[in-house]
């Protein structure tokens, strides 16, 4: 009897065990390979690039194993079921993810784990009415080298089409004439969503972010833990007082890539709060500083997870490769799924470049930590961080409950806020050198490449009142910039300066003439030890009717048409204490500076409408772009 039984289970086991197991060939090879972002349809886009699921599932297959071979399936002639669930589960297993128009699995974790249970239950049940257990297992084996001889041709072609894009600008530029090859450096731009600046440790030796930082438990929660974004730092040129032109990423980025003013690219809206109804793209009359890199023969090439910046919002027109890339946005293994994504295009590069290609490229990459959702991988949580026990858990649902019922926030909770976004950059920072460094070992990246860091905008946690982007106080609009290689550095540049010199700066950097028509300038060459000074300016941030108007030493926020709140930022870096009435001579020069600037030609620029589909939608609404 005892025989029996175990031959019983011996049926199941050597079927079931095979089948489960063979099933994540796929998935470690699409991991092996890089991940892969799969577009079927407008409808259908699978993506894969969890790196923590592979041997936990395998682990959990094994355990489903056992149960199964206890008796645990279900009864009942299934076989068409179980081939069902089996070719659901491999969808979802080998993606990570799949997004339908109607239905949405926007956790790799959650899909992975759902298709593994439908397909073991599926399986389980089929085999158990089998007669010939072995058949079963021919058939499923069969299916599963034909489904992984697809994953591979999948990830085949999906290198194929990189090297097509890379080979095309190899032979010509936009217009299709041969470009000469250009003789600058490589480019790596490196844009950081929701960074604020005291939030990397090379500024905190800056005055008015050392006090700014030390105004008690509005401060930072801990220490920054950012080495290898420090280290770039120390020996490029850091630009300790970089103003973004908006708090919010669709104007920010538009001045980034234009040098342009958000009122000169949108003078209506004058970079106000735009929700997913109501979107603009970037104007395509006007041209953008990667558009004239890619004129004099650079390779363009875009990964990046902000869905304000996908297809169909016009940043996209000047990049030869642009991509969107799948799995989760801002939490978990984001910056890994964006650093792989890259990765894999660095690989053809490589190849390109090991037959004699020296095609010379812009690389961008678009990370969104630490953007709420502020959900960290738990290795990067401090120890403070672990101990809490309170009901803050960082996503933005949770935080806007929170809000609207009117719990305060305070004290602790506000502490944990504030470690988890620290723990979300130190992430980044592991990432970003992960990065670095993985291009740099292919041999795509060298001394002689300029690596630029850059943030679209801050975040605020209630030193003013507000929370995530919202309003122009320094901690949504003081933002890093750092330039790295290319013979620059080390130094300092402690002039006041704007997110829209940013591509005028690279195009000096790399020996390019400046756009005609832009408004930004170059800030190269300045040094804060010596006369080579930087002129003083008055720089902008613009959020509708509100406007910050910030001459280094002093700062205006003006909201429509009201006299305005005055700050004496090197005495008050904290912006706290409005000396506006005490200082009614200062106010009224910034009023007019900022009078000026309003009334400034800016001609028109024609300004498409960004119709939205149902996945970028909701995919704003997951990062807390409410309607």
């Amino acid at each position: 009897m005892v025989d029996e039984k175990r031959q019983q289970r011996h049926v199941f086991i050597r079927p079931v065990s095979a089948i489960l197991v063979v099933s994540l060939i796929p998935v470690c090879t699409t991991l092996a390979m890089g991940g892969a972002d799969w577009e079927v349809a407008d409808a259908l886009r699978l993506s894969w690039y969890g790196e923590r699921l592979a041997w936990p599932m395998l682990a959990a297959c094994l355990l489903l194993t056992r149960w199964g071979a206890r008796g645990g399936g279900l009864a009942g002639d299934c076989l068409l079921a179980s081939a069902i669930a089996f070719l659901a589960a491999t969808l979802i297993l080998w993606t990570g993810g799949g997004h339908l128009r109607f239905v949405s699995f926007r956790n790799p974790d959650v899909s992975a784990w759902t298709g593994l249970v439908l397909f073991a239950l599926g399986s389980l049940q089929g085999l158990r009415s089998l007669p010939h257990p072995n058949r079963w297992l021919r058939i499923a084996a069969l299916c599963i080298g034909l489904g992984l001889a697809t994953q591979v041709a999948v990830m085949r072609s999906d290198a194929l089409q990189i090297e097509e894009r890379i080979v095309d600008s190899e032979r010509a530029g936009t217009a299709g004439e041969a470009v000469e090859p250009f003789a600058g450096p490589d480019v790596l731009w490196i844009v950081v969503d929701t960074l604020r600046a005291d939030a990397l440790g090379l500024y905190h030796d800056i005055a008015g972010v050392r006090a700014r930082a030390g105004s008690g438990s509005k401060g930072p929660a801990e220490p920054a833990r950012t080495r290898f974004i420090d280290g770039l730092g120390r020996r490029g040129i850091v630009f300790e007082r970089v103003i973004a032109t908006a708090p919010w990423t669709l104007p920010s980025m538009m001045s980034a890539f234009t040098a342009r003013w958000p009122s000169t690219l949108d003078p209506d809206g004058r970079g106000r709060v735009r929700l997913t109804d109501d979107l603009i793209g970037l104007p395509p009359d006007v041209p953008t500083w990667v558009g004239r890199l890619r004129e004099a023969g650079y390779h363009t090439a875009g990964f990046q997870k902000n869905p304000f910046l996908g297809a169909g919002s016009g940043f996209e027109r000047d990049f030869d490769l642009y991509r969107a890339i799948g799995g989760d946005r801002a939490e978990g293994e984001s910056g890994a799924q964006l650093v792989r994504a890259a990765l894999r295009w660095a690989d053809v590069m490589a190849r390109r470049r090991s037959i004699g290609g020296r095609k010379r490229y812009l690389l961008y990459v678009h990370f969104m930590e630490p953007h709420i959702d502020y959900r960290p991988p738990e290795a990067w949580l401090s120890e403070t961080a672990r101990a809490y026990r309170g009901p803050i858990e960082g996503t933005a649902h949770s935080l806007h409950q929170r809000l609207e019922s009117g719990a305060s926030i305070e004290g602790q909770d506000r502490a944990q806020l504030r470690r988890l976004y620290a723990a979300e950059v130190a992430y980044l920072d592991a990432q970003i050198e992960r990065l670095v460094e993985g291009l740099r070992s292919r041999g795509v990246l060298d001394d002689e490449t300029l690596i630029v860091l850059s943030a679209d905008h801050g975040e605020q946690f209630a030193e003013h009142g507000g929370w995530e982007h919202g309003d122009l106080h320094a901690e949504n609009v003081h933002v890093p910039m750092i330039l790295a290689g290319a013979d620059l550095g080390p130094r300092r540049v402690s002039t006041t300066i704007s997110g829209i010199d940013l591509g005028p700066t690279i195009l000096d950097a790399v020996g390019l003439p400046r756009l005609r028509g832009v408004e930004g300038r170059s800030v190269l060459g300045a040094d804060v030890d010596s006369a080579a000074r930087l002129a003083p300016t008055v720089v902008f941030s613009e959020y509708g009717e509100r406007t910050r108007v910030d001459s280094g030493s002093w700062v205006l926020l003006v909201d429509g048409e009201v006299q305005g709140r005055l700050f004496d930022v090197v005495a008050d870096p904290g912006e706290e204490l409005d000396v506006a009435r005490r200082y009614p001579e200062r106010v009224r020069a910034m009023r007019d500076a900022l009078a000026r600037h309003r009334s400034r030609d800016v001609g028109r620029s024609f300004l498409p409408g960004r119709p939205l589909d149902q996945r970028t939608a909701d995919a704003l609404r997951a990062l807390g772009y409410g309607n």
